[in-house]
């Protein structure tokens, strides 16, 4: 993809995304599915497919576009790599952060995205520093019992 193609899509994309925060276009789509189907939608595995569908699709093209875009972030790009860190653990703990942080207590949305990006990073201290270790230990502990199962074959 040219440069000014990705670019173009990088910020198509992006503005997309906030649209969908501004809007929760996603669950719209998903409700007038719903009715649509006379509930079908709502009561089935495809309850958030298609919002969701979309959601994912806009930023994988945005990721996409981000890698041939020739964005030069100079000194920003070592707080970009360092945040970008802890994105397994925002993967892993957005959800169940999201309904502790509003179960007991209804702070506005912003409070509530605050608060789970410092819960991810502040558990991500401990997680993400430790997954090189974890992942060295799984794999000496896994070689050892795969020779073992290998060398108790009849």
């Amino acid at each position: 993809m040219s440069v000014a193609r990705a670019r173009l899509l990088f910020v198509l994309t992006g503005a997309l995304m906030v649209f969908y925060l501004a809007t929760d276009l996603n669950l719209l789509i998903d409700y007038q599915l719903d009715l649509l189907t006379t509930g079908w939608v709502g009561q089935s595995y495809v309850r958030r497919l298609v919002g969701d569908t979309l959601t994912g699709l806009t930023i994988a093209l945005n990721i996409l576009a981000a890698r041939d875009a020739a964005l030069d972030f100079r000194q920003f790009g070592s707080a970009f790599s360092y945040l970008a860190s802890f994105s397994f653990s925002l993967y892993l703990m957005h959800v169940p952060l999201l309904r502790f942080w509003s179960a007991y207590w209804r702070p506005g949305a912003f409070t509530v995205v605050v608060m789970v990006l410092v819960s991810v990073w502040l558990l991500g201290q401990v997680t993400e520093r430790q997954k090189d270790h974890i992942r060295d230990v799984l794999r000496r502990n896994l070689a050892t019992r795969l020779r073992w199962v290998g060398s108790s074959r009849p």
